[in-house]
């Protein structure tokens, strides 16, 4: 029984491979280096405990953040170690593509080419400009490609072509093993979208201005009200006092004794008590009426009055047939 050493030979060759050893293009950043590096050092320890594929995605995940030739040959060498013979040899057609010069591209040709081309396809397409390449879903390459291959199992596929822009191309393909067929695709022109117009709103409606419902009297109605009110008070205590004085209840005692109801100081007397009674109660009636007048009726948010409001002061009459109250003022 023979056994094949070929996983073995790739493994020494991956394990004698330096982690930095990455050939041509642009030097990529040194956080990208890093991570390349730690990628292909996993990628290496995979493959030597003969986890191909997921060697080959730690390999893949290297070459994408640093794009040199070592990690892509080790890639393929993964793949193929895991049986994967179409991915193994459109990372070799890659490899080609991009580092066909060197040396260690050109050993893994000869290696990977003769274990595949009879049992697959391929398929070359050749963008203008250079274009990202995907073949029943999956990507072919790393990025943006002039030219492309996807070797491919036999049988139907899709393949589509992308440009920036929003620009595809879709190719139906049916492939067979051993052949070779051939694309080219130029990306369609830009289409410019219309620059979108801001929508201008119309300013909203101008409501006119709420109707305030004023109180109809001003704020002097109420103090001319509290005038009043405290002159008739006046009034009504100095009549008290004057009823108590004058003639006096000794007086009306002394001089009306035996004339009864008929003495004239008797009905002096009397009438000014009924004066002054009468004054008490105005005076009741004129606070509960300025009081009220305050709550309902004056407007006390209005500005102050000017000078040609109305202005209105309380007067007072007292004669020998009693008193009387009035208001008098400029209108």
């Amino acid at each position: 029984m023979k056994r094949s050493f070929a996983p073995f030979a790739v493994g020494v060759a991956l394990l004698a491979a330096p982690a930095l050893a990455f050939a041509g293009g642009p030097e990529p950043t040194e956080e990208k280096q890093k991570s390349a590096a730690e990628e292909f050092d996993r990628g290496r320890r995979l493959f030597q405990a003969k986890r191909y594929e997921e060697a080959a995605l730690h390999f893949e995940n290297a070459f994408r953040d640093a794009p040199k030739s070592a990690p892509l040959r080790s890639a393929a060498r993964a793949r193929l170690a895991a049986g994967q013979l179409d991915r193994a040899a459109t990372l070799t057609a890659l490899a080609e593509e991009r580092y066909g010069d060197e040396e260690g591209t050109k050993e893994l040709a000869k290696e990977i080419y003769p274990k595949v081309t009879s049992k697959l396809g391929s398929a070359v397409f050749s963008c203008n400009p250079g274009c990202l390449l995907t073949v029943d879903g999956s990507a072919v390459g790393f990025g943006e490609e002039r030219v492309a291959t996807a070797w491919l199992l036999p049988g139907p596929h899709e393949a589509v072509v992308t440009w920036s822009g929003e620009r595809k191309a879709t190719q139906a393909l049916v492939i067979k093993a051993g052949e070779k067929k051939s694309f080219s695709e130029n990306a369609p022109a830009l289409v410019e979208k219309p620059v979108e117009q801001p929508v201008v709103l119309p300013p909203p409606p101008v409501l006119p201005p709420a109707e305030v419902h004023r109180k109809p009297l001003p704020k002097g109605a109420f103090w001319a009200g509290v005038a009043v009110t405290g002159v008739v008070g006046t009034v009504a205590t100095i009549s008290g006092i004057s009823t108590l004085t004058s003639p006096g209840k000794d007086r009306v005692t002394s001089e009306c004794a035996g004339l009864g109801p008929e003495c004239p100081l008797y009905k002096d007397a009397l009438a000014k008590q009924s004066r002054t009674n009468v004054l008490f109660v105005v005076t009741g009636v004129a606070a509960v009426g300025t009081a009220a007048l305050g709550l309902f009726l004056v407007d006390w948010t209005a500005p102050r009055a000017s000078s040609g409001a109305i202005r209105a002061l309380p007067t007072v009459a007292i004669d020998g047939r009693g008193a009387s109250v009035g208001v008098t003022g400029r209108f």
